[in-house]
């Protein structure tokens, strides 16, 4: 959700400057391009999300530039998603910026026993895989 309203913030005024429809199909790519980055770097709430906004809007990152890009790239054979690829590596710079200021949560008192516990889950899987392979081969 807070995918699309950063694009629909930062690109409202771009899409103005070219071609109207083909302007609106790029902003639409960009908004998909917003949620699978906010997605994929876990934004966590507004604050950061505004924060990636402003990240975005100082280094002018969506620019006619990068929506002629996007309509050319994909122009050939129609393809959105090559469109939403280019849109997501050119803004994913700016999430990663944000995401890379978060504090680090440290485990102190527990770490060892958390980190054994983890392992023996681990285990436990992998046991349990080679043993459904092993059993259903069998019967």
């Amino acid at each position: 959700m807070l995918g699309s309203i950063g694009g629909n913030i930062l690109s409202k005024s771009i899409a103005d400057r070219i071609h109207k429809d083909d302007a609106e199909q790029m902003y639409q790519l960009v908004n998909v391009a917003f949620t699978f980055l906010s997605n994929d770097y876990l934004i966590q709430n507004e604050n950061e999300f505004n924060d990636v906004i402003r990240c975005i809007v100082n280094e002018q990152a969506i620019d006619n530039t990068l929506l002629r890009a996007m309509y050319t790239i994909g122009k050939e054979n129609n393809n959105d998603w090559i469109r939403v690829e280019l849109a997501y590596r050119k803004l994913e710079y700016h999430f990663s910026a944000v995401v890379r200021q978060r504090k680090n949560v440290k485990l102190r008192n527990n770490q060892k026993f958390l980190l054994q516990c983890v392992d023996e889950l681990g285990n436990g899987i992998d046991n349990n895989l080679i043993y459904n392979n092993f059993y259903s081969e069998n019967v």
